[in-house]
């Protein structure tokens, strides 16, 4: 049986490559003109890597708590901080576009006239 910290690494690490690829795929669909279909399968995208980012940072946090080196480890480590305050950088730098999405599908969505 694998043991918590071996797992653990290497969810965290599927997870940074499975965001990799959906980021990928996102700035593959995003276009000048896109229709509402496009609109539609880049806000899918785009909430997986939300999805993703979340398992992320759940699965980083467990790592830094259950595992050998422990807390106490990494509430000192500078290197620990820096890619965590970059993580929350690229979350923030990511918000615009998520709005956006959900704003163009409401405005690709049809609307039907109350009686």
């Amino acid at each position: 049986m694998l043991d918590l910290d071996l797992a653990l690494a290497i969810l965290h690490h599927l997870f940074i490559f499975a965001l990799f690829a959906v980021l990928i795929a996102e700035l593959a669909s995003v276009r000048r003109e896109m229709d509402a279909t496009t609109i539609a399968r880049t806000r899918v995208v785009d909430n997986w890597y939300g999805v993703l980012a979340l398992l992320i940072l759940m699965v980083g946090f467990s790592r830094a708590i259950f595992t050998a080196k422990g807390w106490e480890y990494y509430a000192h480590n500078v290197f620990f901080w820096a890619k965590f305050g970059t993580f929350v950088v690229i979350a923030v730098l990511s918000i615009p576009p998520t709005v956006a999405f959900i704003r163009w599908r409401r405005e690709s969505t049809p609307r039907q006239m109350e009686p």
